[in-house]
């Protein structure tokens, strides 16, 4: 069984480009969360609750990401309080809440995934089809926001290489579209999670993977001043806790 560390230690090795915001949805633990920032990772935080407890271990704002497309005002509210400001959106009318409530935010357009061999598609819920960015940078263009880079999220329980392929020419295809309509430089990619470290052999496998997505960062991504994230939830747990259940019948 692998622990925090040496997961994170093979993240490094093998994505050295690629910063981890660990999910804190997935496990929320304090002894977790303590793990992973004193190894300085980032967080990935879906609500108040994660915020608030995350920044209490000493986490710098900057180094969390608010990461749900469809947010509680008061949840924002609550990240300009604490100086949280990158946060996704895949819509207009997030677009519209975002700049009532926090506009100063840095806003992160996440992207729906068009191909994925996931155990779960989070594209089913969440991310903005390609038809309709036009549209969003210019809305976001239209309220002096700042659209601050692109995020999407391949789906949970491991995936291959070929989503990850299409998502980040999509991204880049995104970064060259708002820089044409005259926004601010994007200078921030979050290439989401599902990441695992147990299907050896599959193509699916973390350390088949990775490697490949690297590779293909930099060559579509070769600017040295774009911060790149993923929110590894599963692989940094996965080999750390179990669940007991008593069979009755």
């Amino acid at each position: 069984m692998q622990s925090i560390n040496e997961r994170i230690n093979i993240w490094r090795a093998v994505l050295p480009r690629v910063d981890i915001f660990f999910a804190a949805k997935v496990l929320f633990d304090y002894q977790i969360n303590t793990i992973c920032h004193q190894n300085g990772t980032g967080f990935d935080v879906a609500s108040e609750f994660e915020m608030r407890e995350v920044l209490k271990l000493g986490v710098s704002p900057d180094k969390c990401i608010y990461a749900n497309p469809v947010k509680q005002s008061d949840h924002i509210k609550v990240a300009r309080e604490l100086g949280v400001k990158k946060m996704t959106f895949d819509s207009i009318e997030e677009l519209h809440k975002i700049k009532k409530e926090f506009p100063q935010a840095e806003c992160i357009l996440r992207i729906a995934v068009e191909t994925t061999t996931a155990m779960y598609n989070l594209s089913e819920k969440f991310g903005a089809f390609m038809e309709d960015v036009p549209k969003i940078l210019q809305a976001g263009k239209k309220l002096g926001l700042r659209l601050k880079g692109v995020a999407f999220h391949t789906g949970s329980g491991g995936v291959t290489f070929e989503s990850y392929r299409s998502s980040l020419v999509n991204a880049r295809t995104i970064f060259d579209m708002a820089s044409g309509l005259g926004l601010q430089e994007m200078d921030f990619l979050d290439i989401g999670g599902g990441f695992t470290l147990i299907c050896p052999g599959t193509g699916k496998n973390f350390e088949e993977v990775a490697p490949m997505i690297g590779k293909l960062i930099d060559d579509v991504f070769p600017e040295p001043n774009i911060q790149i994230i993923a929110e590894p939830g599963r692989y940094i747990v996965e080999s750390m806790a179990f669940m007991a259940s008593r069979v009755i019948g």
